[in-house]
Order: structure tokens, then sequence, then C-alpha cells
């Protein structure tokens, strides 16, 4: 059922969530295979607040480990997009913060000509939120 989809959901976030606390080590081979992060960001588009405020908190923790921000450099056009999508467009105050807290952190801690390029490529979108989301850490770079 569809509840148990998001329970199942919501425990395997946490356990990376909890893999980033306990054995970072293992992080970057996970985030180099094609399963954790296009589920993670998948996640954060979920109806349930919940598994979006859970992915946002694991991306938050990754942004904040140096040993796994090298990892997310291969994803940083989809990171940018969801990031910015969900700093831009969502309605729920809360998440949309944590969003803009995760797009500091990528601004802070993988500045980069890609980066830079990835958010460039978002001020092509007709959504002026993720526009304006986008221009904003474009800025900071």
């Amino acid at each position: 059922s569809g509840s148990d989809d998001w329970a199942t959901q919501f425990y395997a976030i946490e356990s990376v969530r909890r893999l980033c606390l306990c054995h970072m080590v293992v992080i970057p081979e996970l985030l180099s295979g094609p399963v954790i992060m296009p589920n993670l960001l998948q996640a954060t588009f979920n109806l349930r607040s919940l598994i979006v405020k859970n992915s946002l908190s694991c991306i938050i923790q990754l942004l904040t480990a140096d040993e796994s921000c090298k990892a997310l450099v291969p994803h940083t056009g989809i990171l940018v997009g969801t990031l910015a999508s969900r700093a831009g467009c969502c309605d729920n105050k809360f998440l949309k913060e944590m969003a803009n807290r995760a797009m500091e952190l990528l601004v802070t801690k993988l500045q980069s000509h890609l980066l830079l390029q990835c958010l460039f490529e978002s001020s092509d979108n007709k959504n002026m939120g993720i526009v304006g989301a986008a221009a904003v850490y474009a800025a900071r770079c």
C-alpha cells in the first residue's frame, strides 16, 4: 500500500542519514552508484512532507561532510535543479528554508564553474521562483 511505500522510503533515507553520521567512509562509494542520489532527489518531491524533510536533511548532511561533498560533484546538475526548484517553488515555508540551507551549503562547498553553469541553466526555467532562486545563488558564486 501507499503508506508502506512511504515508510520504506523514509527508512531508506534515514539509513543513508545514519551512514552519514556513523560511517562516512562508505558514503562516497554509495553516492557513486546509480541508486542513492536519484532516489534521494526524487524524494524531495514526495507528497508526504515528512519524506521531503528527511530527504532534504540527508542532502544537508551530505553537503556538510567534506568526504561526501566530493562525491556529489557528478550529481551537481540534478542537485542544483532539484534544490532550486524546492527553494523557489515550495509552498511549505519550513521545507523552503531547508532547501535554501542546502543551496547555501552547495554554493559554499562546491564553488566551481560546473556549479555556476548549472545555476545558469536553471535560469531557462519557465517558473520565476526557480529562476529567482538560481539567480540568488549564482550571484554568491
